[in-house]
C-alpha cells in the first residue's frame, strides 16, 4: 500500500478525477493508494490533521492510516510552506490594501472562457503581481512556514514512517516574475529535502528540474495535463 501525502500540485488540482502524475504512475503498476492530498495543505496543517483528525479541506479523502500496512510513503509537500505570505514588518506594509493581505495575494490557476470576465480576472492578477513585488522589495513577504519549522515537520513524518520507504518530491516550478523572491525560498526547501533524502530508506525526486512553462497552468504553479502526462513516466 502506498500513502500519498500531497498538496494540490501532486494531488491533481484542476485535472480530470483530480489525478496527478503520481496517481497515474502508481495505478499503471497496479499499486493501491491511500490518498491524503488536499489543496492548500502545508506540513504544519498535515501534522494538525494527524493530531486532530480534522481535514484541511472538504476535498481531502477520508481514509484511515494503519502504518503497518504502508509499504511506501510519498511526501509531496512544500509548495504551500514556501509560498510568499504577507507579514507586516515595517511601515511600508500599511500601504497594502486589506484585500491582498491574505490568500488574495496568490494568482488565479485558470481564467474564465467568457471574454469580459477573463479581462477582469487578468487585470486582477496583474494587480496581485504588483502587490507581491511591492511586498517583496519592501521586506513584507515571508515564507508561510519557516524552513527550519518545515524541516522539523518533515522529520516528524519520517519518524512516524521509519519502517516504510519514503519518497520526497520537490516543490513545483515557480516563476520568479509572478512570485518575487520564490527562487531563493524554494532553493532552500529543495536543498533541505535533498539533505533529508540521505537518510536510510528515503529518496528524493526533483520534479522542478524537469518542468518548464509549457507544463504549467496559467498560474505557472500547478501542473497542467501535459505536465502530469510528462512526469508519470
Amino acid at each position: 500500500m502506498i500513502l500519498l501525502i500531497a498538496d494540490s500540485v501532486c494531488g491533481g488540482f484542476g485535472q480530470p478525477g483530480k489525478k496527478s502524475f503520481v496517481h497515474y504512475s502508481l495505478e499503471s503498476r497496479g499499486l493501491d493508494i491511500w490518498d491524503h492530498s488536499a489543496s492548500g495543505m502545508s506540513t504544519e496543517q498535515y501534522l494538525q490533521f494527524l493530531n486532530t483528525g480534522k481535514k484541511v479541506s472538504k476535498e481531502q479523502w477520508d481514509v484511515c492510516i494503519d502504518s503497518e500496512e504502508i509499504d511506501c510513503v510519498i511526501i509531496a509537500l512544500g509548495n504551500v510552506d514556501g509560498k510568499g505570505c504577507f507579514q507586516s514588518n515595517n511601515a511600508f506594509s500599511r500601504f497594502v490594501p486589506r484585500r491582498y493581505r491574505s490568500e488574495k495575494i496568490d494568482p488565479r490557476p485558470y481564467y474564465s472562457a467568457k471574454v469580459f470576465k477573463k479581462i477582469v480576472q487578468l487585470s486582477e492578477n496583474a494587480i496581485r503581481a504588483l502587490v507581491r513585488g511591492y511586498l517583496f522589495y519592501t521586506g513584507n513577504l515571508t515564507s508561510k512556514v519557516p524552513c527550519n519549522q518545515m524541516e522539523a515537520n518533515i522529520l516528524t513524518l519520517l519518524d512516524k514512517h521509519r519502517d516504510s520507504k519514503v519518497i520526497l518530491i520537490s516543490p513545483s516550478c515557480i516563476n520568479e516574475r509572478l512570485f518575487p523572491g520564490s527562487f531563493l525560498r524554494f532553493e532552500k526547501l529543495n536543498k533541505l529535502l535533498m539533505k533529508l533524502s540521505s537518510r536510510d530508506s528515503v529518496s528524493y525526486f526533483d520534479m522542478r528540474s524537469k518542468l518548464n512553462k509549457n507544463y504549467l497552468m496559467e498560474d505557472e504553479f500547478h501542473l497542467n495535463q501535459q505536465g502530469h502526462q510528462f512526469l508519470k513516466g
